[in-house]
């Protein structure tokens, strides 16, 4: 941890396992859509994405973020069918790396349990 870590956010710390912790405590919907875009972290990124319950959010992730798996994770969270329309219109996936991200978010899910 860095000195500056004192005066940062608990989900914008340098330590990983606070990050996600903080994270998981989050219901600030801006706060996990920047976590979601900006942290270089996989799975606090996904972490951040599967708190989203902003529509709009989860469609500007899925449409947007240079991460792969947080694209994935912010589609199958989106529930508006409006917008999971307009996702899958532009959406670049193949279904073989779907399978391999719902069989990571269930082994990330049972982690958690």
């Amino acid at each position: 941890m860095s000195f500056i870590d004192i005066f940062r956010p608990k989900w914008k710390n340098s330590n990983v396992f606070l990050r996600l912790a903080a994270v998981e405590k989050l219901t600030n919907q801006s706060q996990l859509a920047e976590v979601a875009k900006n942290d270089y972290e996989n799975t606090i990124r996904i972490a951040a994405v599967n708190r989203l319950t902003d529509q709009t959010r989860l469609a500007e992730v899925a449409l947007t973020n240079d991460n792969k798996e947080a694209r994935y994770a912010a589609l199958e969270n989106l529930t508006d069918p409006n917008l999971r329309a307009k996702v899958l219109e532009t959406f670049d996936y193949n279904e073989k790396d779907m399978e391999t991200f719902r069989t990571m978010a269930l082994v990330f899910n049972f982690e958690k349990e």
